[in-house]
């Protein structure tokens, strides 16, 4: 064991500090808060891949805030001939109970509305299948870059009569990430 005594003390300890500092933020490689969305500085199959994944986790663990977080703050479209729907709604319909909380996450809460009598919860959909799996697309043009993922469920019994696609997300990579702006529920 190495002992220092008066500056070389001072000066290796502040050195120790300092690197330690520099090690845990380097600013040359950008950092990412715990359940941060995935990010990527460039839009890739992998990194639609991640997004599509994160989706997924957020739908197991019933987490509105992580689901929140992948819609555009543009506006979302959700279902067939429907219209953009602002991202402050969509908060507002993701609260517990909400319309699009029960699409995402409770069956029994989505029956309640009578257009919804014969459907089942996205989340519970997934949950029901004993494997899932996922397709994904890119298209860029000079504007954007827009993301198509297809999720399918193989093994659910209840959803022999509809096939195993049950949902397909439209994302657009913005701001170094990607962003849900269309659902489509099937």
């Amino acid at each position: 064991m190495l002992l220092l005594v008066g500056p070389a003390k001072w000066f290796y300890a502040t050195t120790a500090i300092l690197g330690s500092l520099l090690c845990v933020v380097n600013p040359a490689k950008p950092h990412r808060v715990v359940g941060q969305e995935a990010q990527s500085p460039s839009p890739t199959r992998e990194s639609l891949e991640a997004a599509s994944n994160a989706f997924l986790v957020a739908l197991r663990s019933r987490d509105a805030e992580a689901l929140l977080g992948q819609f555009s703050r543009k506006g979302v479209v959700f279902g067939v001939d429907s219209d953009r729907i602002s991202w402050a709604v969509v908060k507002k319909r993701m609260q517990k109970n909400g319309e699009l909380y029960c699409l995402f996450f409770s069956t029994e809460c989505l029956r309640r509305n009578p257009d919804f009598r014969k459907q089942d919860a996205i989340r519970d959909v997934l949950l029901a299948g004993k494997s899932s799996s996922v397709q994904v697309a890119i298209q860029k043009d000079p504007s954007r870059t827009i993301g198509e993922v297809r999720f399918f469920v193989h093994g659910n019994p209840n959803r022999a009569q509809n096939g195993d696609q049950f949902c397909d997300l439209t994302f657009i990579f913005v701001d170094q990430s990607w962003k849900i702006v269309e659902v489509q529920y099937y």
